[in-house]
């Protein structure tokens, strides 16, 4: 209101007053006088303040946080990695890691930068699984012990991530070590996992300073395992050497091992297991299996080389016999035993270690082997002799039968007893003939029953007609008929069961069976005895080259 009253008064009585003349501004459209504006320099300082601080969260917050979102969801790979335990590992295993990341995990929108990560401290932990047949999860993360590792890893956001790495895992509960261990060699996968908080040192554009703290690394990987070494199955390479001692064979063999893991395996410690072999549900210990060191499985197939002590005692000797006689037959003909033959199932356990980590690692470590042999014939022909007027003495006839035989072993063995009998048409047949020598014996010397190492050789042996060619057949009408059509094309079915027992080196001796249910045999029939082996079996010997080898007669000659 004084501001109108004093505007409406005229102008001379304002200067009557002795006040400064005023000028006069016109007044503002709608009648009012407006306020002179307020400052504004703390609202723009505070919203500068504010957008300062804003972008400063931004760019110390927004990259660890699209770089912590994209590590959780990133897809790493363990190709090339190696673990190493030994020698003499106490609490101590030595992983070399190499970890494959995609340059798309770790880039930023609009940027990029090349990072430092100065060492790395985490823990190291598995998830355990049920080994046993329910094979439900049991969820549950078991601590195995911190990793620490001194590398500077360098990382370039425009570049996949390829990273080398070398530290040292210091297990902090060995328990957990052997459960993950078992669960490595029982179960089809096994999930491991790693857990740290990193400082990456990063620099964008390779010069503005952009840390990140506090990143953290989780991550778990489910890798493939051994599966109870079901696929593919353990097998024989090679006999390396046997050495044979009165009551102890020591084999030295190299068999075939697959790794199915990612990750190469170094033991610097070597171990030993306890070999059982089962026969009629019962468990009969063999021996011991010794692993020197080092042993290395790369991803892949492997030739692993060890040696097995194997004790021979009264309680285990069934077990051998049957162990023997299932890996070099049973044959069905002529075909190779093994191969597609029923797999021998040998139980592993109890394993010790002069390490205390590896001991630990394996003690409760237990799992079955199917160990086939590698394809072999054994018996690879037999053949019979019979002549008519080689005695003046009844019965006037001699016989004797040939037998094509494989050493499988890198060693000499001498043949001490040969049990064998021979039934037609298969094993369940009416016997033909048996057979029954101690060697050396009468007319039968030592040298020529001894085969060398992986050598094949054709035993003689002469039978003894009257006691030991059965006569039965001769009340059979049908046999004599069967006989009779199979002498005239020279082919006799027969199934055979052999007993031997041999010396393998200078002191094992071992018994065991052969059989072999149904071969087709040859019989050669003489008037006089002849030059050669019926079949045309060649003597490998060299004293005995001299016998020359001829082709078996026409069978119209053999009536």
């Amino acid at each position: 209101k004084n501001s109108r009253l004093a505007m409406s008064q005229p102008p001379a009585a304002m200067e009557a007053d002795g006040a400064p003349p005023c000028e006069r501004r016109p007044p503002p459209e709608d009648g009012f006088q407006r306020r002179p504006p307020r400052r504004r320099r703390p609202l723009i300082a505070a919203v500068a303040l504010l957008a300062l601080v804003g972008g400063a969260a931004c760019y110390l917050v927004l990259p660890q946080r699209i770089i912590q979102r994209r590590l959780d969801a990133a897809n790493v790979t363990v190709e090339g990695s190696e673990l190493e335990i030994g020698p003499n590992a106490d609490s101590d295993v030595r992983p070399t890691l190499r970890l494959s990341v995609s340059k798309a995990v770790l880039a930023l929108p609009l940027g990029s930068y090349k990072a430092f990560v100065h060492g790395i401290r985490g823990k190291v932990y598995f998830r355990e699984e049920s080994t046993g047949s329910d094979p439900r999860p049991l969820g549950l993360d078991k601590i195995v012990g911190t990793f620490v590792s001194n590398d500077t890893i360098s990382v370039d956001s425009r570049e996949d991530v390829d990273i080398h790495m070398t530290g040292t895992l210091k297990v902090s509960n060995t328990d957990a070590l052997a459960m993950m261990v078992g669960q490595v060699l029982k179960n089809p996968t096994l999930t491991v996992g790693f857990e740290a908080s990193v400082d990456i040192h990063a620099k964008l554009w390779g010069w503005i300073p952009c840390p990140l703290y506090g990143i953290s690394v989780r991550k778990a990987l489910t890798l493939p395992a051994f599966d109870n070494f079901r696929q593919p199955v353990p097998a024989l390479d090679r006999f390396v050497a046997v050495t044979g001692l009165p009551g102890q064979l020591n084999v030295t063999a190299a068999v075939l091992l697959s790794n199915p893991t990612p990750i190469t395996m170094v033991a610097r410690d070597g171990f030993d297991m306890e070999v059982r072999y089962g026969v009629g549900g019962v468990e009969y210990c063999l021996g011991l299996i010794h692993v020197a060191a080092p042993l290395t499985l790369r991803p892949g197939d492997n030739t692993v080389q060890g040696m097995a002590f194997v004790q021979q005692t009264q309680q285990n000797d069934p077990a051998l016999r049957d162990f023997i006689a299932h890996y070099i037959g049973p044959q069905e003909g002529f075909s190779p035993a093994g191969g597609k033959a029923s797999p021998l199932p040998v139980h592993v356990l109890h394993g010790s270690s002069p390490s205390a980590l590896v001991g630990r690692a394996i003690r409760d470590v237990s799992f079955n082997v199917d160990f086939r042999p590698e394809p072999l014939y054994f018996l690879s022909a037999i053949t019979a002799d019979i002549v008519a007027l080689d005695s003046t003495t009844p019965p006037f006839y001699s016989a004797v039968v040939h037998l094509r035989l494989t050493n499988p072993w890198p060693q000499v063995i001498r043949l001490r007893q040969v049990k064998l009998v021979a039934r037609h048409l298969n094993r369940s047949g009416p016997v033909l003939y048996h057979y029954d020598r101690d060697i050396p014996g009468p007319g039968m010397e030592e040298a020529n029953y001894t085969l060398q190492s992986f050598e094949t050789q054709t035993l003689d042996f002469a039978l003894r007609p009257l006691r030991e060619v059965s006569w039965d057949f001769l009340f059979s009408p049908q046999e004599i008929m069967q006989l009779l059509r199979e002498a005239a094309q020279r082919d006799v079915s027969v199934g055979v069961d052999l007993g031997l027992t041999v010396m393998i080196d200078e002191g094992f001796v071992q018994s065991f069976e052969y059989t072999n249910e149904q071969l087709s045999g040859t019989l050669c029939f003489h008037p006089f005895p002849p030059r050669t082996k019926c079949g045309s079996l060649s003597i490998s010997r060299p004293q005995l080259r001299s016998a020359e080898v001829e082709p078996a007669l026409p069978s119209r000659m053999l009536v």
